[in-house]
């Protein structure tokens, strides 16, 4: 991968990631705001209802509220916690990897050090007999980034997680060591 589009893709997924979490913040003060409105109203009846104004429209409304309420502290109860988000130098510590991974590559005496480097950006490799050949299956975070460039669209599951697999054809054999 080209350090300049991971470095953008970063960027982009800062942004995307911001904007839903500006978004779910702002709805959740929304609901906040609601609920604080919704306990004032229910204040205010009761307090009515206590000075001896009571009529059957106040005690509808009363019920209305209350069952407001609860809907409003179990949806606020409910929301996740907001999503982990991602470095600001990702990029640069992910380019950085792939140099270091190229250079071990290249030199027989750094092979251990460049399987450690892939370790640390591909969390699993699962490979599954296909026609033809065979599947490789990339799992951990870095395959979003592997994903959306290979132009495969957006992530639809969930944003930090994901697989990419790849089809290899005849002539390329699974490895006999593992990673």
């Amino acid at each position: 991968m080209q350090p300049d589009l991971v470095k953008e893709f970063i960027a982009e997924f800062h942004q995307e990631i911001n904007r839903l979490h500006l978004l779910r913040d702002q709805q959740l003060e929304q609901k906040r705001r609601e609920l604080i409105d919704v306990s004032r109203q229910i204040d205010r009846i009761i307090d009515a209802i206590a000075e001896g104004t009571s009529t059957s429209e106040m005690k509808e409304r009363l019920f209305a509220l209350e069952d407001r309420k609860v809907a409003l502290n179990t949806e606020l109860s409910a929301s996740p916690p907001p999503a982990p988000r991602l470095h600001p130098s990702l990029a640069e510590l992910y380019r950085q990897k792939v140099a270091d991974l190229q250079k071990a590559l290249r030199e027989p005496a750094f092979r251990e050090e460049a399987l450690t480097i892939l370790r640390s950006l591909v969390e699993r490799v699962v490979i599954r007999p296909s026609e033809p050949g065979f599947t490789i299956e990339l799992v951990g975070e870095t395959a979003n980034m592997l994903r959306i460039s290979a132009g495969s669209g957006t992530f639809t599951i969930e944003p930090y997680s994901s697989s990419l697999k790849v089809v290899a054809g005849e002539g390329f054999e699974p490895p006999t060591k593992g990673l």
